[in-house]
């Protein structure tokens, strides 16, 4: 028989969004702050600032303790309110195997092609010239932080920044998207795909990209029936700090070698490989979701997961 939530959904989600609010409110005072400290400046000038490459250590800095801030707290906070127990609530959970680990690293490598093939797609999408100047300024003011993070000059630059713009970033946004934000979504709506969709489009939307905007919708659906079908935020951390890094690697390389530019980080692929990528993905969750069913029902899950409106069953 169907129990209503101790909480209704609709506070839920009002609870999710306000933590989310005020702690990014925080976490941007945080942010300015420790760049006020660090370079002892106005906080006027904080903004030109960070577009300097010898300045980007700090940058990381700031941009890793915002991110914990921004979304890890909102995320613990409301696990905690709606279960006594929150690492529970969010899915921090040792059942895992090989088998997932190492569909988790192929679903990745295949979701570049996707991905790729997305953003050619994303920038055919004919928008008027006015929203195109817009959109295209926005593009360059997010490229020119890019730049500066991607700055290293050695291997230590290189460790750093992968745990603090890949691991962190990849930590606290499955905590908040698939841990709070899909699992309650989960529950509202009654379905699977409705939730992921709905969770996919925030995430993407939240990064305030429009050109980067279905190829983050796609990574968002995949990191989405990852978590639904394991049952295990582990997992979806992974998937996130392995494309994450992969980026990284690529500015690190590009780095050392005096070649780092946007134009060569932002590559795309032709839509037939996007075809391609999807039919690899769509076979590698076919043994994904076997795979974890097998292991839910070794491992008993205190919330199991049922697959109703599944597209890989």
């Amino acid at each position: 028989m169907y129990q209503p939530p101790r909480i209704s959904y609709w506070a839920q989600l009002g609870i999710l969004l306000g933590l989310f609010g005020g702690c990014t409110i925080i976490g941007s005072v945080v942010i300015f702050g420790i760049a006020a400290l660090g370079w002892h400046i106005p906080l006027a000038d904080i903004p030109r600032a960070i577009t300097q490459p010898e300045n980007a250590d700090l940058v990381r800095l700031a941009q890793g303790t915002g991110a914990l801030v921004s979304m890890g707290l909102p995320a613990l906070f409301f696990a905690r309110i709606v279960n006594r127990f929150p690492l529970r609530e969010l899915r921090f959970s040792s059942r895992i195997n090989i088998k997932q680990l190492i569909m988790v690293v192929l679903l990745v490598f295949f979701a570049l092609y996707v991905s790729g093939a997305l953003a050619e797609l994303n920038e055919r999408i004919p928008i008027g010239d006015k929203l195109a100047r817009r959109f295209k300024q926005m593009e360059k003011e997010y490229d020119d932080q890019v730049m500066v993070l991607g700055h290293m000059q050695n291997l230590r630059d290189y460790i750093y920044t992968l745990f603090i713009i890949a691991f962190i970033p990849a930590m606290v946004e499955e905590m908040y998207f698939r841990g709070c934000m899909q699992q309650l979504m989960t529950g509202w709506t009654k379905s699977a795909f409705t939730a992921i969709l709905i969770t996919s489009i925030v995430f993407s939307a939240v990064h305030i990209s429009y050109y980067g905007f279905l190829p983050r919708m796609f990574l968002g659906f995949m990191l989405g029936y990852i978590f639904y079908y394991s049952g295990n935020i582990w997992l979806n951390i992974l998937a996130h700090f392995l494309n994450n890094a992969l980026v990284v690697t690529q500015m690190y390389i590009l780095s050392r070698q005096g070649k780092l530019s946007a134009d060569a980080i932002n590559e795309s692929y032709p839509l037939y490989w996007g075809l391609v990528g999807i039919v690899a993905i769509i076979a590698v969750f076919m043994y994904f979701r076997k795979e974890s069913q097998k292991l839910r029902l070794q491992y008993p899950d205190p919330a199991p997961v049922h697959f109703s409106d599944d597209p890989f069953a």
